[in-house]
């Protein structure tokens, strides 16, 4: 996958589409600073999926669009297109079947941004994805920019492994990681929020399960009174059914004596219609002449506007003629010019083709030129070599007898003047000598006090020592018991925010309660329910639970309006039933006598003053008893009285047992509400707690780094005192070291004075030998060094031909394709103005064709102008004509108005008396409404409250003859035991049924959440094993590699790469240990740039031969580079051009000779990038 194409338009400076064609080898870059190299580069990365502003040297995205120049406008957007070649197969397998891919980006002003794909719009997403495993990429090692080589060494081990990875293929697998364990943590959230649901949820099965059997058992009486009520609602139907039918005969009789009434109005009415219409008649008559006279009128009025409109279009038409003749005159002008610049433009481009052709021929001879000078060179370098290792050896000859012979004088020197010193220093030794031995003696007086000093030092630090064991052992304790209360306050924590949850959820709450709460017209209407006023101790919890049962969920309300419209919305939007209360509801008079034994169980709950009444309500006639036997016995005794135990068991209509399983009354609404508060106030005093316990571990801290710093100090004491003991021990034993020496040095001066005379006469018979062969020496010397003068004259005079035929041969290839771009530029120009001058033609014959029509057009007008003024004349005289005739139409329609009033008094009389019978009929009419709306109302009412039309019920109910006392007395009976059941959660069975429903799935919910995080830790685990793998074969063959290339590169010396970690292979950093030819093993860090630039080449190269990227972008790598390393570097990319496709932007000449096309950017307009392209052989 190589760059087959770039195309830039409008991205940074460069304002005009440019395109780039890339070959397989190395292309180059050139230019001067600031022109727009560079945002080649930035350009590349940018469409490859960059989205770091930074990273491209700007603040904000934006920056990329040509913001403007001196003579130029900024642009709205930028787009950049890069084309790859899939010829190396070097792709996702789904890109196979194309021959080219083309990757596409651009960017508007207003942020918006698109990626597309072969044309077809695409996601950032796909474009990562087909430069996944590649090496190539917005953040791949491929591209190496200005400072990323110095980054490589520079950044921390850890931050260096990032470039294995990348060219181990083990990022993918990172990424891979981080989502799985971002999953793994979300997982076991949801597994301890679902678990907290689903142990609520089970504790509420169980009460709901016991509601919906009582439920079942109040549908049954409840049905059987229904029979019982529809029975009694058939007969009332049928009675009102027979009134109406009475009702409906008188109707009959008042309906014909109204209908003879009416027929004689219509037939009064009927004669004065005929009056009426024949006054219609002379009325139309009327209006239509003075519709027509308004007719003539807006005709009138219209012909006068058009001819107004007429006369302006007029107007404005010979104006518009005047400009196309002005138009006329400076198209020819500008015809005649352009025709001109034509002319110019092609004279210009003969002249250009003619200095291209001389351009030509001058570089094929430069380049002829270049190489017969080269081979010179050559020549003459072999020459001088061999002449400068003659004159070495010569020069080194001479070199060596005269420093012999300075040696030799200078020693002579030297030992004249060791003579004196030895004289004058026995004479010193003895005071010297005296000196030392009262110096020794205050050394041991010093060296004693500092041994006391010490000791005590020790002494001090012991029980510092001590003390730090304490404080540490406190903190540890208080570290210990802070962990332990931020535990508890976690757990609480967690458990007191799932019961809130649930709370505000109103889960184990009726349909109806819940319907009502969560309804936003009712918020602050209702106060709540009977659970959240009452207060008890635990060990009544369950008693209570068990005498409100779902009384519980008993909703307060302000008063009545607020309960009615509660059951009004309920109703009217089927959100169930709940049962409401009045908050200032009175108590009933309570029990005269309070059975001996029993405890009234309101004297055990605790209630706000002003629900006292609201609870006695609720509580009065309810009892605690010991246990369920005296609960029997007191039933007996008191049926109307209710006895619960503390256990739940309760005893009520005399025996009636309500008792079982105690885990639903444990924990129903009053267990919940007590428990939130339990757990808010023991999260509130666990905060309390671990604030204190954070505030000691603080202090304890605080004296442990006290006691610290002074044990720190009085180690340093310690250490100076061991130190400095030490000095003064090494100064004492020197000391007396210096006496013995210097009795030593005093015997031995007698000996070096005798030694000296033997070694002066030795000294004066060398000096005199090698002061012979020197003279000897230097008449070879003159005569090489003459040779080698003119060799070196002639070798520097070839170079410096050699350098400007070079440069000859670049200016001239650069110029060549100057004028090529020029004389394109030329061509493209005269194109331009031919299409000027054709566009001119045709709108010379457009404007010429216009005044023509506009000639014609202003004749037209002229005529319509005329004609409007004759048609104007005659319908001034018709309008005369019709106000005449208006006048005697109007005179006839007066006379017959008056016998037409007439004839509507007597119809009013007629009207009067038909009028007072259509009373009497809707009187009639009224009352057969009434009974027919009662029996609708019995219809309704049996449709909203039985769900089943009375037609249905009539044919099953009018033939029974069930005795109707009976009847009311069952249906008596009936209410009393609905009654005697108590509150209903009618709404409790689906309740249940859904609950357990819930219960269910949530139980497969978790069982797929344990499912799925098992899954999630194997795939982590696999992820981790790959990426081992992976980056440690990957790191290996680097290593191997890299300890091959900066030899090469070095011309000796040796490099290596280290993990900082062996045994964490997913954490470890990589350490670059080097050592350049004849020098120690040395920090990267202490490298000079030209070093720290070669390194990082050598390392990136590795990688490169280990896994080669379909290409490489070089931007400047090779400045901080010498000659010498420059040529090792061209060779290396001249190598790995092979397999990889190499753009280089560089600034060195022996680069750009390296390079098979070189690419030159311009900034001819200040601002503005422009593009020359050279194809070197």
């Amino acid at each position: 996958m190589i760059i087959s194409r770039l195309e830039i338009h409008g991205f940074k400076s460069f304002a005009d589409k440019v395109s780039l064609t890339f070959q397989k080898g190395i292309t180059g870059v050139v230019g001067p600073n600031g022109c727009g190299k560079s945002n080649i580069v930035d350009a590349i990365r940018w469409v490859m999926g960059e989205q770091s502003a930074k990273t491209l040297r700007g603040k904000s995205m934006e920056d990329t669009i040509f913001g403007g120049s001196e003579t130029r406008k900024p642009l709205g957007m930028t787009e950049v297109s890069l084309a790859f070649s899939t010829e190396d197969g070097r792709i996702p397998a789904k890109y196979l079947n194309f021959s080219e891919i083309q990757v596409t980006r651009r960017l508007f002003r207003d942020g918006e941004s698109e990626y597309l794909l072969n044309g077809t719009p695409c996601r950032l997403m796909d474009i990562a994805e087909l430069f996944m495993d590649t090496g190539a990429g917005a953040k791949a090692y491929s591209i190496i920019e200005q400072g990323k080589i110095g980054m490589i060494l520079s950044s921390r081990p850890e931050e260096r492994r990032l470039i294995i990875e990348e060219a181990a293929g083990v990022t993918k697998f990172k990424a891979r990681k981080q989502v799985a364990l971002k999953k793994i943590e979300a997982t076991r959230q949801n597994l301890l929020r679902i678990g907290d649901i689903i142990a609520e949820i089970r504790r509420q099965l169980n009460a709901l399960q016991r509601q919906a059997k009582k439920a079942e058992k109040f549908r049954e009486y409840r049905e059987e009174l229904k029979e019982i009520e529809q029975l009694f609602v058939v007969r009332a139907y049928l009675a009102l059914d027979r009134e109406r039918l009475r009702t409906e005969e008188d109707l009959s009789t008042l309906r014909d004596r109204h209908e003879d009434a009416v027929r004689e109005v219509e037939s009064h009415a009927l004669a004065l219609e005929e009056k009426k219409t024949g006054l219609l008649e002379e009325e139309k008559r009327l209006n239509g002449i003075q519709e027509e006279n308004f007719r003539i009128r807006s005709d009138i009025s219209a012909r006068e506007n058009r001819i107004g409109f007429e006369r302006k279009e007029l107007a404005s038409l010979e104006e518009r003629l005047e400009r196309f003749s002005r138009e006329l005159a400076v198209d020819g002008i500008r015809a005649i010019e352009a025709e001109e610049e034509l002319r110019r433009m092609e004279e210009q481009g003969e002249t250009l083709l003619r200095e291209l052709a001389v351009e030509d021929e001058g570089l094929a001879g430069a380049e002829e030129s270049l190489e017969r000078l080269a081979e010179e060179e050559k020549v003459l370098a072999r020459r001088l070599e061999e002449r400068r290792r003659e004159l070495f050896g010569i020069v080194s000859e001479i070199s060596q007898f005269s420093n012999q012979s300075a040696a030799a004088a200078k020693r002579l020197a030297s030992l004249g003047e060791q003579a004196e010193r030895n004289r004058r220093e026995a004479v010193g030794l003895q005071e010297k000598l005296h000196e030392a031995t009262e110096r020794v003696r205050g050394l041991e007086s010093a060296f004693d006090g500092l041994r006391e000093k010490r000791n005590e030092t020790e002494r001090d630090m012991a029980e510092l020592r001590e003390r730090d064991a304490g404080l540490r052992a406190a903190l540890d304790a208080t570290e210990r018991s802070f962990h332990g209360e931020r535990d508890k306050l976690s757990k609480a924590s967690s458990r007191l925010h799932s019961l809130q949850e649930l709370e505000a959820q109103f889960e184990g709450y009726g349909r109806g309660v819940r319907t009502l709460f969560r309804a936003e017209s009712f918020k602050g209407r209702l106060k709540g329910v009977v659970a959240d006023i009452l207060e008890v101790g635990e060990e009544y919890e369950v008693a209570l639970e068990t005498a409100l049962s779902e009384r519980l969920q008993y909703v307060i309300c302000h008063g009545e309006a607020d309960a009615r419209a509660a059951v009004s919305y309920l109703r009217q939007g089927s959100g169930g039933r709940c049962s409401l209360m009045a908050g200032n509801l009175r108590p009933s008079p309570g029990v005269r006598e309070i059975p001996e034994g029993a405890i009234p169980l309101l004297d055990r709950v605790t209630v706000p003053e002003e629900y006292r009444g609201l609870t006695e309500t609720l509580l009065d006639r309810t009892f605690l008893v010991d246990t369920l036997d005296s609960a029997f016995d007191f039933g007996a005794r008191f049926p109307d009285l209710t006895f619960v135990t503390r256990d739940g068991d309760m005893v009520t209509t005399g025996g009636i047992l309500h008792g079982g399983s105690m885990e639903a009354a444990q924990q129903g609404l009053i267990h919940k509400k007590r428990r939130i508060k339990e757990l808010s106030l023991e999260v509130t005093d666990l905060t309390a707690r671990v604030a204190e316990t954070d505030t000691e571990r603080e202090r304890l801290r605080t004296e442990v780094r006290i006691t610290e710093d002074s044990l720190k100090r009085c180690r340093q004491e310690l250490h100076r005192l061991e130190i400095q003991l030490v000095n003064d021990e090494k100064d004492l034993q020197r000391a007396r070291e210096e006496c013995q020496r210097l009795g030593e040095r005093m015997a031995v001066k007698e000996l070096e004075d005798e030694q000296l005379r033997e070694e002066r006469e030795s000294l004066e018979r060398e000096m005199e030998t090698a002061c012979r062969e020197r003279s000897a020496r230097e008449a070879g010397k003159e005569k090489a060094e003459a040779e080698l003068t003119d060799l070196q004259a002639s070798l520097d005079t070839g170079k410096q031909k050699i350098a400007e035929a070079r440069e000859n041969v670049t200016v001239r290839k650069v110029r060549s394709a100057s004028l090529r771009e020029k004389r394109e530029s030329s061509l493209m120009t005269a194109k331009r103005v031919a299409e000027g001058i054709r566009e001119l033609r045709g709108r010379r014959a457009h404007l010429e064709s216009e005044v023509e029509n506009g000639d014609r057009e202003r004749d037209r007008i002229s005529a319509s102008i005329a004609a409007g003024e004759q048609e104007l004349g005659r319908l001034l005289d018709e309008q005369h004509r019709l106000e005449e005739g208006g006048a005697a139409i109007r005179s006839c329609y007066e006379a017959q108005a008056a016998l037409v009033n007439d004839g509507e008094n007597r119809l009013k009389e007629l009207r009067s008396f038909a009028e007072n019978l259509s009373r009497q009929v809707g009187e009639k009419n009224l009352k057969m409404a009434e009974t027919v709306m009662r029996l609708q109302n019995l219809e309704e009412t049996v449709v909203d409250k039985y769900r089943v039309s009375i037609a249905d019920l009539i044919p099953r109910y009018a033939d029974r003859d069930d005795d109707e006392g009976k009847s009311r007395d069952r249906q008596a009976e009936l209410v009393g035991l609905i009654e005697g059941i108590g509150e209903v959660n009618l709404t409790a069975i689906e309740e249940y049924r859904e609950l357990e429903s819930r219960f269910e799935f949530l139980s497969g919910q978790k069982t797929d959440l344990e499912e799925s995080l098992h899954g999630l830790q194997q795939a982590i685990q696999r992820i981790n094993r790959t990426t081992r793998k992976r980056f440690l074969d990957t790191f290996l063959q680097v290593n191997e590699k890299f300890q091959e290339v900066f030899p090469r590169l070095f011309c000796g010396g040796r490099a290596e790469l280290r993990l900082t970690d062996e045994q964490d292979l997913l954490e470890t950093g990589i350490d670059i240990v080097i050592q350049p030819p004849g020098k120690r093993l040395q920090n990267v860090n202490l490298l000079s740039g030209g070093e720290k630039a070669l390194t990082a080449v050598a390392l990136m190269f590795a990688i490169f031969l280990i896994k080669p990227a379909p290409f490489c972008l070089l931007d400047e790598v090779d400045a901080p580079l010498d000659e010498a390393n420059i040529g090792r570097f061209n060779e290396m990319v001249r190598e790995m051009s092979a397999f990889s496709q190499f753009i280089i932007i560089t600034h060195n000449k022996a680069t750009m000779t390296n390079t098979d096309v070189l690419y030159g950017v311009t900034m001819e307009e200040p601002g503005v990038s422009r593009l020359v392209s050279v194809k070197l052989s």
